[in-house]
């Protein structure tokens, strides 16, 4: 049997043959308990004849730069655990960024998803776990050659996300550029997108681009209509004609660098790269890019000829060896012999505040407030949330065209775009000016008002179940133009216009899987009419409202009754549509004091951190989409409303989305079947409140 090599340093501790490791007692197999960063775990002494029987076992993660080394050199630096049991196959994959591979000489491949296709070799390009980072200096990745990729006569789709840090300076994205007459790239500079042939004029795009947002680039090469096509994001920005040209040039394809030029090396990210050989329709083209950044996989593969995929594990660098832990005959080399490691790993735990502060992608947290375990994606805290939800959203009542009131109920599927259908009838009657919130079941409508008269009803809905409302209790009096919101299992109202028209800041509560009528929960910061509110699990954040609207923002505990306090004094529009998931809350378009009355404009704020809202992008069609939104844990979707300054009559039966976590413009979702509305007070069974993302 092999044995254990002791004391590499005073973290060690041997005793009667056994050792530990951060341990008062040392035992017989290795255990570690903490984190040991740094510290060669070795196996030595390993034959031919004989394999390391005993186990691993960490009871917190391992980090980066922990060695296993079974005798042979350094085999792999692994960050995470292994789960793996004797008579298994385990599949190691190498995503050690500047350490030695697991079988081969290093990570510079990028694998091509693409069976028996060329990988990309690395050459600087910092891979961070989803994406490449090019640094602007002499970054780039190489592909295969433009020869034999591309075929001459024919139409292709070049694909790429991308994220700029820099758009000033002229830039190369992607290329195939050699002294030749179909010689070709794609750059960025002067805030614009730029390309084509050499030869036969480059285009400019219409859109700016900025720095710091992520970017669905979609080239088409049209050979039969002798055209590039360029998409930012889903929607056609330019043409210019590419003379009939061929992508088909002698130089292998070059990302993030102009290949045979020292003109513009890339200084941003890119996490995928795809390249068709024909063109893509508009919907596929919208289907990619709804995968988003981070997407492992497209359901789009018909001509795919090459995928690079920063997040995909098969496309990771370095090389994929799956090791057969039977096997007792190999020692050393690049196999791992025979070793079982069990999973016993604890997340590190604590309450939201004390989450570690620079963790690494990947890295799991249990939080004491949310009671859910937590995962770090590279750019924030994501709550895994297992609840089996409908996935639906369900527009309650409203305002149509000539000014009356409505009582229809839609519903829609927050992941798939398309138009909205008919679920049933408010039980109250027709009413606009209500305000939605719910639970992973339960979707209620509070309040709103017909004819010029308050009602203090509370409808709700099983949101799987299509029919009509049933009535749950009443509010404590009959209210318009508030906000509301919920966690999984208390809703909270506030603000709006009593009988006779007077402005309020009683907030009212009830528990949502019990009927009966509202309680007292306190007063908001604010008295005011048309309040948006939104929530996280255990925050609730109101706006300012109106008459005469105010750039306060105010925010609550959920869970515990009492007034609201100010989050801060930065928003300055009021009656808009509010999305969000459980770290971010979206304020959408609303109505101003100033003409022209009506703004465009999306702001957030993060649940955790009191501070002003951030500029987030604008609305396409929208300026007001009162009341509330439908949300799951990536997408916000907000509308119906007008399209221009209250008191007209343009409404709109337009639904937009936006990508909770990436900031930019919304997109068109579809359309409210029924009558064109305004007023019209919605909510989702997954929205931020409820935990999850």
């Amino acid at each position: 049997m092999a044995k254990i090599r002791f004391g590499y340093s005073d973290d060690f501790t041997a005793k009667n043959s056994g050792v530990g490791i951060n341990t008062t007692e040392p035992q017989t197999n290795l255990d570690v308990v903490g984190v040991v960063k740094g510290q060669d775990l070795k196996v030595t002494g390993i034959s031919s004849q004989t394999g390391y029987e005993g186990f691993l076992r960490a009871d917190h993660q391992i980090e980066e730069e922990t060695q296993l080394n079974f005798g042979q050199g350094v085999n792999a630096s692994l960050s995470g655990e292994i789960i793996v049991g004797t008579g298994q196959t385990v599949t190691v994959n190498e995503v050690a960024k500047e350490t030695v591979a697991v079988g081969n000489n290093g990570n510079k491949l990028w694998h091509n998803l693409v069976t028996n296709k060329h990988s990309g070799i690395i050459d600087g390009a910092y891979w961070n776990g989803s994406t490449f980072d090019f640094d602007g200096s002499n970054d780039v990745i190489t592909g295969e050659s433009c020869l034999t990729l591309f075929t001459n006569d024919t139409d292709h789709t070049i694909e790429m996300w991308v994220k700029f840090d820099d758009v000033t300076t002229r830039q190369t994205i992607i290329s195939g550029y050699v002294s030749d007459s179909d010689r070709w790239d794609l750059e960025v500079g002067g805030g614009k997108l730029k390309g084509g042939h050499h030869d036969a004029g480059y285009f400019t795009s219409t859109a700016s681009v900025v720095t710091g947002k992520w970017y669905h680039l979609v080239y088409v090469h049209d050979h039969a209509s002798s055209l590039w096509r360029v998409f930012i994001d889903t929607a056609t920005d330019v043409t210019r004609t590419n003379a009939g040209r061929d992508l088909t040039t002698p130089t292998p394809l070059g990302i993030g660098d102009r290949t045979n030029s020292s003109i513009g090396h890339l200084d941003g990210q890119i996490s995928i790269v795809r390249i068709y050989s024909r063109e893509l329709t508009s919907t596929e083209i919208s289907t990619n890019y709804n995968l988003g950044q981070f997407s492992k996989e497209t359901s789009v593969t018909d001509g795919l000829i090459t995928h690079y995929n920063a997040s995909n594990p098969s496309s990771y660098p370095g090389t994929l060896n799956a090791v057969d832990t039977t096997n007792t005959n190999i020692a050393g080399g690049s196999q791992i012999e025979c070793m079982k490691v069990y999973n016993t790993f604890t997340p590190p735990s604590g309450d939201t505040n004390q989450r570690p502060s620079k963790p690494k992608p990947g890295q799991l947290y249990y939080n004491y407030d949310f009671k859910t375990i937590e995962f770090h994606d590279g750019y924030g805290w994501r709550q895994v949330d297992n609840t089996t939800r409908s996935g639906r959203g369900v527009i309650m009542g409203g305002r149509d065209t000539p000014g009356a009131t409505v009582s229809e109920i839609d519903f829609i599927q927050v992941t798939t775009l398309g138009n909205s259908q008919s679920f049933g009838d408010l039980q109250s009657g027709n009413m606009e000016s209500g305000a939605c919130c719910a639970d992973s079941t339960r979707a209620l409508k509070t309040g709103g008002s017909s004819s010029g008269t308050e009602y203090d009803n509370i409808d709700y809905v099983t949101i799987a179940s299509q029919g009509n409302s049933i009535d749950f209790g009443n509010l404590q009096a009959g209210t318009r133009g508030h906000g509301c919101c919920s966690s999984s299992s208390r809703g909270v109202t506030g603000g709006g216009v009593i009988s006779p028209n007077s402005d309020t800041n009683r907030m009212d509560y009830f528990e949502i899987q019990t009927l009966g009528n509202a309680l007292d929960f306190g007063d908001l910061v604010v008295t005011e009419r048309n309040i948006s509110m939104i929530s996280s699990p255990t925050r609730g954040v109101h706006d300012g409202g109106n008459w005469p609207n105010t750039t306060t923002l105010g925010n609550f505990t959920i869970a515990s009754k009492g007034n609201s306090v100010e989050f801060s004094k930065s928003r300055s529009a009021y009656g808009g549509g509010v999305v969000g998931n459980s770290v971010r809350g979206v304020f959408c378009g609303g109505y101003v004091g100033t003409t022209p009355r009506a703004t465009k404009e999306i702001e957030f704020i993060t649940f955790s951190s009191l501070g002003n809202t951030i500029y987030f992008g604008d609305l396409s069609n929208l300026v007001t989409a009162a009341t509330g939104g439908m949300s799951n844990s990536t997408r916000g979707i907000v509308g119906p409303g007008n399209k221009s300054f209250p008191g007209s009559v343009d409404y709109t039966n337009t639904l937009e989305f936006i990508t909770v976590s990436t900031a930019g413009n919304s997109v068109d979702f579809g359309d409210i079947s029924g009558p064109m509305r305004t007023f019209t007070p919605k909510v989702s069974d997954s929205h931020g409140g409820l935990g999850g993302f």
